[in-house]
């Protein structure tokens, strides 16, 4: 096992420089901000042929005035274009290979909102939408896929105004002109419970597809469940897998990515003794991750998988003590574990961040298997800007 990294990095000295000409130090690792007045989140991360997509949300402040961002870089991470578009929160992004798909809500002032799927061409260009919403409700659209079949999926949550009960569902567009192609969107909901489903979506077998809800009945209590549908049939669907049944599951819900056999492995944040922790499974395994400091609370966002297992992402808690004040932040959490969770001797734990709090988002691996990840920083003023970052294939972040 590779011993743990600490690296303790300003962020926050960057943020003076016009961040988008940032060069990195070497082609393999490089650390890139992105952002605009007010405060800019990260919302998720899509590797492409000759660089990365970039998806974000700007606030302004204002929840009611939300401006989303995409961005593309080249494979240094260096900024070739940036699109926006207004009133819309993105959530997630998925491409064809020629046009690039957004999903997310259109955010009108104060009243319910809708869900909206765009579609752009190669510059970030709006070239087609649709707009879903229905009196009543508000819609919001979480995440998207391009099937084997060539449609767009979308999973989403609709919210009756007058009382508690969400229901989550699964629908699919033709990618021409996003009409709808289903009969029917495929819901699943449960009285008196709120439900958010993550943004992760994957094609389990030609037409069956997976994703995952965070439920919370009237006793806020957390439940977690992968949901299984078909494109557009009847008949049952397969069951439903509810991991970790023997956690106390905490919020927000995680993001997941497929396993070896191609369905589902995924990390959430967990309470264990009081202590915020990262679970693991993957359909076979189910076990708490060993960061190797137990004091410490630990966070999670995401995985992937790549050829020793898979790439963990989350936040750590970190106190500082400056002037006599003690200050409580988050940084980056990155650590390589086996297919079945375990810290083994090709595995690595990797913790860095600066003056302000860090979030982990998204991450993908790169073609000569470094790490890309995406992320948020806070500063100590609380401005909020997107961070990527590229790990070597070690963990390590050379500039």
């Amino acid at each position: 096992m590779r011993k743990t990294i600490v690296l303790i990095l300003v962020l926050a000295s960057f943020v003076a420089c016009d961040l988008t000409k940032l060069e990195p130090a070497q082609t393999n690792s490089f650390m890139k901000h992105f952002g605009a007045n007010g405060n800019t989140e990260a919302s998720d991360l899509l590797k492409v042929a000759d660089g990365y997509l970039i998806l974000g949300n700007n606030t302004g402040g204002d929840f009611a005035n939300v401006t989303s961002v995409l961005l593309k870089t080249d494979l240094n991470g260096n900024l070739l274009w940036k699109n926006q578009y207004e009133n819309f929160l993105g959530r997630s992004l998925t491409t064809d290979g020629t046009s690039y798909f957004i999903v997310g809500d259109g955010i009108e002032g104060s009243n319910p909102t809708t869900m909206i799927l765009l579609k752009t061409d190669p510059q970030g260009a709006v070239t087609a939408s649709d707009t879903t919403g229905l009196a009543g409700f508000s819609f919001e659209g979480y995440g998207t896929l391009l099937s084997q079949a060539g449609e767009v999926i979308v999973t989403g949550r609709m919210s009756p105004v007058s009382d508690n009960t969400d229901s989550t569902f699964i629908y699919g567009y033709d990618p021409a002109d996003l009409t709808g192609e289903w009969s029917e969107p495929r819901f699943r909901g449960v009285p008196d419970n709120s439900m958010v489903p993550s943004i992760s979506i994957i094609e389990v077998e030609p037409d069956l597809f997976a994703y995952s809800q965070l439920s919370t009945n009237s006793s806020a209590q957390n439940l977690l469940e992968i949901i299984y549908k078909y494109r557009d049939r009847g008949g049952s669907d397969p069951d439903l897998w509810k991991p970790f049944l023997d956690y106390s599951i905490a919020t927000p819900i995680s993001n997941f990515t497929q396993n070896i056999a191609g369905d589902v492995a995924l990390v959430q944040t967990v309470i264990e003794n009081g202590k915020s922790k990262i679970a693991f499974a993957n359909g076979i395994h189910e076990t708490t991750l060993n960061p190797g400091d137990s004091d410490n609370d630990y966070y999670a966002g995401t995985l992937a998988l790549n050829s020793n297992g898979y790439v963990v992402l989350g936040s750590t808690n970190n106190v500082e003590t400056e002037s006599g004040q003690t200050r409580v932040d988050t940084d980056f959490f990155v650590q390589q574990v086996s297919v079945a969770g375990q810290l083994e001797s090709t595995g690595f734990t990797t913790i860095f961040g600066g003056t302000g709090s860090e979030e982990g988002k998204d991450i993908v691996i790169a073609d000569d298997g470094g790490i890309v990840i995406l992320g948020t920083m806070t500063n100590t003023n609380n401005a909020k800007t997107m961070v990527l970052v590229k790990l070597t294939n070690n963990g390590e972040l050379i500039n």
